[in-house]
């Protein structure tokens, strides 16, 4: 063997590097286990850009059982250069067991992995090169990408949140960083982290968008009006800001409002309210309110008359979007008779799905014959809980006690589901509500209403607007209402319907709405009109 290792050495000096192969090659088919003669075949056939030549000298090698480093890596290099990736991926797989603690063969994979559609396998690769090297920061941007690009957005936050340490000065990673925070809802970290990207690039058009967005939907109005204002000064026609501005000049701006209610009821009840109200925020966290209002009373069934004012102060204090609680309280006069009344509320916010409410109110009463002659209070508690199921679809729970001080209570439970069909122009909802109420002892000490015990009323109703020029909306709806006692006695189908209107001009708004609604047992009409200036 050695003299025909001394011949092929001569042919390769002399340029002969064919004849050389041919003998080396006879020597490797008589030793193929020969790693030496292998190298050197190897080194013969890629002088001659027989790559795959070099290839099959090694996966004989491999074949064999000579399974080592300069085998696999060799052979791994060659698959590569030979543009056989599959294979490369086999043979780097076997490296990284045998070579756990190589950062490289790890590295290499990785990217085989993302070059081959196999973009989830590399991800737990770039997890342990990032363990082998935590300052392998080429790796953490290509590991922070390929979660973004594979759905794994959470997994990338904390990768993109060292990103911004190590680099303070990049745009693209704080950035990022700021669009995955919004995206898997985590807004206060989002926000936090936007205005952090602001103070560093200020002028940042897309930045602006977002933290206006941002403050606006998470009830910090007043941030969100600023972040529009600067977002104004570099793009004057932004429809963003612009929309955002008078959307906050229209909910959170203080105002005066002039109102008319008349309401008409199958008891023979007549109400005539004109009441006021003045607003003011003081802060995106308190609210001011005075309301006053004038009351007129008749019970044609007695013949019975009321006239009655009074007003009440109110404050409200938010926490966050969603979360506030009220405080009111005031008198009201009638016929000679003051008498306090007072309010408390509290509104909160689950995780942008569930809003429970308590309210507890102790008002007058004026309604019936004893009621009109004296002065009865009444207490009366309601929990709420709404739930958004989701974006279109959403339920509700009532549950209501109220306590009248002549001794007589009102027991209320309810449920209510709303289906939106279209949320843009027309908006069209499908709803339906049903109540159950417990007149047991109701007005047993005045004429009575005419109602039955424990009464059940189903509803079912479809309501539909239409806005023009943003400037007029228009609305509609119409419902079927049936009710039940406890016998099962089914009362007449009753119809209802409600119209109403709304138009902005300039600092005015102006509303009006008529309705028929309850079912044949009770039901009322009611019509309503205000006028509301703002500052």
């Amino acid at each position: 063997m050695d003299e025909k290792i001394s011949i092929a050495e001569s042919l390769i000096a002399s340029g002969q590097i064919e004849k050389a192969i041919e003998i080396y090659l006879e020597i490797f088919k008589s030793s193929p286990n020969d790693q030496k003669i292998a190298k050197r075949l190897s080194e013969l056939y890629l002088w001659t850009e027989n790559v795959q030549g070099a290839i099959n000298v090694y996966e004989m090698l491999l074949k064999n059982g000579v399974s080592n480093y300069d085998v696999l890596s060799n052979l791994a290099r060659w698959y590569l250069w030979n543009g056989r990736q599959n294979e490369a991926i086999s043979i780097y797989e076997k490296l990284v067991e045998m070579f756990p603690d190589s950062a490289n063969f790890y590295k290499m994979l990785a990217k085989l992995y993302v070059w081959n559609n196999q973009p989830r396998k590399a991800i737990p690769i770039y997890e342990k090169i990032i363990q082998l090297d935590p300052l392998d920061y080429e790796t953490m941007i290509e590991f922070a990408q390929q979660l973004v690009w594979n759905d794994q957005q959470l997994k990338a936050i904390p990768i993109y949140k060292k990103l911004v340490k190590i680099f303070p000065d990049s745009l693209s990673f704080h950035w990022m960083l700021c669009q995955l925070l919004v995206w898997n809802n985590k807004t206060d970290e989002a926000k936090f982290e936007v205005e952090k990207f602001l103070k560093k690039f200020p002028l940042h058009k897309n930045a602006l968008e977002l933290a206006v967005q941002l403050f606006y939907y998470s009830g910090q109005w007043d941030k969100a009006q600023e972040y529009a204002k600067e977002l104004l000064k570099i793009e004057p026609e932004n429809q963003v800001a612009i929309k955002i501005i008078n959307e906050i000049e229209l909910q959170y701006s203080d105002y005066l409002t002039g109102e008319f209610k008349r309401l008409s009821d199958t008891n023979k009840l007549t109400k005539v309210i004109y009441p006021f109200e003045f607003k003011l925020f003081l802060s995106r966290f308190w609210e001011f309110a005075l309301n006053f209002e004038r009351v007129e009373l008749k019970d044609d069934r007695v013949a019975g008359r009321g006239i009655g004012y009074g007003g009440v102060l109110n404050f409200k204090y938010n926490f966050s979007r969603g979360n506030s609680f009220e405080l009111g309280g005031g008198v009201f006069r009638y016929d000679g008779g003051i008498f306090p009344v007072w309010r408390f509320a509290l509104s909160l916010n689950l995780f942008d799905k569930i809003y429970p409410q308590f309210h507890y109110k102790r008002s007058e009463n004026r309604e019936g014959a004893r009621a009109i002659e004296q002065k009865i209070l009444i207490d009366d508690f309601t929990l709420t809980a709404y739930y958004q199921v989701t974006p279109v679809f959403g339920i509700s729970f009532l549950s209501e006690y109220g306590i009248f001080s002549d001794g007589n209570i009102k027991r209320t439970f309810g449920s209510y589901f709303n289906l939106i069909f279209s949320k843009k122009n027309p908006h069209v909802v499908l709803s339906g509500f049903y109540a159950f109420e417990d007149f047991d002892s109701i007005y047993v000490n005045s004429i009575p209403y005419w109602t039955p015990s424990n009464l059940s009323t189903y509803w079912g109703e479809v309501g539909i607007e239409q806005g023009f020029w943003e400037r007029i909306l228009i609305g509609a709806s119409g419902a079927v209402v049936v009710a039940r006692s406890p016998n099962y006695q089914k009362y007449p189908t009753s119809l209802n319907y409600r119209f109403y209107s709304k138009v902005w001009f300039g600092n005015f708004e102006i509303y009006g709405l008529y309705e028929r609604y309850g079912s044949s047992v009770y039901n009322y009409r009611f019509f309503r009109f205000y006028v509301k200036l703002r500052f």
